[in-house]
Protein backbone atom coordinates (compact mmCIF):
# COMPACT_ATOMS: atom_id res chain seq x y z
CA UNK A 1 0.00 0.00 0.00
CA UNK A 2 2.77 2.10 0.67
CA UNK A 3 4.12 1.50 -2.36
CA UNK A 4 1.24 2.86 -4.44
CA UNK A 5 1.94 6.42 -3.72
CA UNK A 6 6.05 6.64 -4.34
CA UNK A 7 6.16 8.92 -6.26
CA UNK A 8 4.53 11.41 -4.38
CA UNK A 9 6.99 10.64 -1.46
CA UNK A 10 9.59 12.75 -3.10
CA UNK A 11 8.92 15.97 -2.05
CA UNK A 12 7.68 15.47 1.59
CA UNK A 13 10.19 16.24 4.43
CA UNK A 14 12.36 13.55 5.24
CA UNK A 15 11.00 13.24 8.18
CA UNK A 16 7.18 11.77 7.23
CA UNK A 17 9.75 9.91 4.76
CA UNK A 18 11.40 8.73 8.12
CA UNK A 19 8.13 7.87 10.04
CA UNK A 20 7.25 5.41 6.93
CA UNK A 21 10.16 3.88 7.16
CA UNK A 22 9.31 3.30 10.62
CA UNK A 23 6.00 2.09 9.76
CA UNK A 24 7.58 -0.80 7.23
CA UNK A 25 10.34 -1.56 9.73
CA UNK A 26 7.88 -2.09 12.53
CA UNK A 27 5.93 -4.46 10.00
CA UNK A 28 8.74 -6.34 8.97
CA UNK A 29 9.84 -7.13 12.48
CA UNK A 30 6.48 -8.12 13.46
CA UNK A 31 5.91 -10.12 10.07
CA UNK A 32 9.27 -12.33 10.52
CA UNK A 33 8.72 -12.24 14.43
CA UNK A 34 12.02 -10.89 15.02
CA UNK A 35 14.26 -10.48 18.50
CA UNK A 36 14.97 -7.23 19.28
CA UNK A 37 18.61 -7.56 19.13
CA UNK A 38 18.67 -7.88 15.56
CA UNK A 39 18.82 -4.94 13.71
CA UNK A 40 15.79 -3.21 11.28
CA UNK A 41 18.76 -3.15 8.51
CA UNK A 42 19.32 -7.12 8.89
CA UNK A 43 16.06 -7.52 8.67
CA UNK A 44 15.66 -5.73 5.71
CA UNK A 45 18.66 -6.90 4.28
CA UNK A 46 17.32 -10.75 4.88
CA UNK A 47 13.95 -10.30 3.57
CA UNK A 48 15.24 -8.57 0.59
CA UNK A 49 13.44 -5.00 1.00
CA UNK A 50 14.70 -1.65 0.06
CA UNK A 51 14.53 0.74 2.90
CA UNK A 52 11.73 2.97 1.72
CA UNK A 53 13.71 6.01 1.04
CA UNK A 54 15.78 4.27 -1.20
CA UNK A 55 12.58 2.66 -2.93
CA UNK A 56 11.24 5.99 -3.49
CA UNK A 57 14.83 6.99 -5.25
CA UNK A 58 14.67 4.01 -7.79
CA UNK A 59 11.55 5.06 -8.45
CA UNK A 60 12.18 8.50 -8.89
CA UNK A 61 14.96 7.95 -11.23
CA UNK A 62 12.91 5.49 -13.09
CA UNK A 63 10.24 7.79 -13.46
CA UNK A 64 12.43 10.83 -14.41
CA UNK A 65 13.84 8.62 -17.12
CA UNK A 66 10.93 7.44 -18.65
CA UNK A 67 9.80 11.53 -18.74
CA UNK A 68 13.51 11.97 -20.58
CA UNK A 69 12.83 9.80 -22.90
CA UNK A 70 9.67 11.13 -23.89
CA UNK A 71 11.04 14.20 -24.17
CA UNK A 72 10.78 16.26 -21.34
CA UNK A 73 14.54 17.34 -20.40
CA UNK A 74 13.20 19.77 -17.18
CA UNK A 75 12.35 16.75 -15.15
CA UNK A 76 15.35 14.51 -15.94
CA UNK A 77 17.66 16.75 -14.71
CA UNK A 78 15.56 17.17 -11.43
CA UNK A 79 17.26 13.81 -9.63
CA UNK A 80 20.67 15.26 -8.76
CA UNK A 81 19.06 18.67 -7.56
CA UNK A 82 18.10 16.58 -4.10
CA UNK A 83 20.76 14.18 -4.07
CA UNK A 84 22.12 15.58 -0.37
CA UNK A 85 18.07 14.85 0.93
CA UNK A 86 18.60 11.40 -0.87
CA UNK A 87 15.01 12.34 -2.87
CA UNK A 88 14.38 14.15 -5.83
CA UNK A 89 12.28 17.36 -6.51
CA UNK A 90 8.92 17.20 -7.37
CA UNK A 91 7.96 18.81 -10.58
CA UNK A 92 5.69 21.60 -8.93
CA UNK A 93 8.31 22.18 -7.26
Amino acid sequence: MMNYACPAWRSVARSLVRRLQVLQSKCLRLATCAPWYVSNRQIHENLGVAHFDDYIRVLTVSFDSKLADMGIPQYATSADTYADRGLTQSPDA
